[in-house]
Parts: C-alpha cells; structure tokens; sequence
C-alpha cells in the first residue's frame, strides 16, 4: 500500500506533467510521439524544412540527443523546471522557515511577478508585496491576499560577489 507522502508526490508529479504537456501543445499546437516532455521534437529539421518549423517562431537546436539533431521553439526553454518558478498546491509547497522570517520571494499572480512575502495572520497564511510604490499596476489592488490566490514563487538569489 502507498503511503500518503507518495500518493501527493505521484499525484503533483501527474499535476506536472499535465501542465506540461499543455503548455507544449499551445506551442506546437498538437502532442505526439516524436516531441518529448520537455518539448524537443526528435525529428531532424531537415526532414520538414525550415518553412516546417516557422509557424513556431525562433528555435534552439540541440545537437545529438540520442544520435538525433533535434529542435524545439524558443518559448519552451525554461519548460524543464518551469524557468525556477514553483507552483503552490497547497501549504506543503511553501518555505515554512522562511514564512516565519518573512523573506523576500519573487511572487506570481496573474502572470505578473512582484517582490513580495508570505505572512502568517489570523485565517491563514497570506502574502504581501514588499513595495506597493514598485508593484505593476496590473496588481496593485490585489497586492496583499491568499496564498492560494497566487500561482508560484521563486527564492530570489544573493548575487555572486565582484571578481574583478
């Protein structure tokens, strides 16, 4: 019998992918067995011609994947890990250290990132902007609410120092 730990695991594992493979079909327009999960088409460009592959606009080429020169759009770079954004499920995809710390995060609400932080009040957890004066306008009367109501976050990294 599965544990409960690896059903959520399995289950946001298929939440993934199917988001993926969504995302990869809006690209291509159509999901087959020669584009891969991570949206790399396995046939040769030679093989549809370069008027094959311009309804998806510019392209990166990844020379011998499996002895196979293979394409995809540009827009599907970063798909891997979803360009280090991480989806809120649920309370158990969020950093409980640093909720109680309130670190800065990049935070997601309609598709528009902002600097902003998760906070513990009275019904629930929330999130907040950390400069209303910097907030898109697309956002600004949402900029403190639910976690729920945002898409993802992504830890903002310290810069390397200086080396010359």
């Amino acid at each position: 019998m599965e544990s409960n730990t690896t059903t959520k695991l399995t289950t946001l594992k298929d939440k993934t992918m199917e988001a993926k493979q969504k995302a990869i079909q809006e690209v291509y327009g159509f999901l087959n067995d020669m584009i891969d999960e991570n949206g790399w088409a396995t046939y040769a460009i030679d093989e549809v011609g370069e008027s094959g592959i311009e309804p998806f606009g510019d392209y990166e080429v990844q020379s011998e994947k499996d002895g196979v020169t293979v394409w995809r759009p540009l827009s599907l770079q970063g798909i891997e890990n979803n360009n280090g954004w991480i989806k809120i499920e649920n309370e158990a995809d969020l950093p409980k250290d640093a909720i109680e710390k309130e670190t800065d995060f990049w935070l997601c609400i309609n598709n528009v990132p902002f600097i902003g932080y998760f906070y513990i009040a009275i019904g629930g957890l929330k999130y907040c902007c950390r400069d209303f004066n910097s907030l898109p306008n697309e956002i600004k009367g949402i900029h403190i609410g639910k976690v729920e109501e945002l898409q993802g976050y992504q830890p903002i990294h310290k810069p390397k120092p200086l080396i010359y």
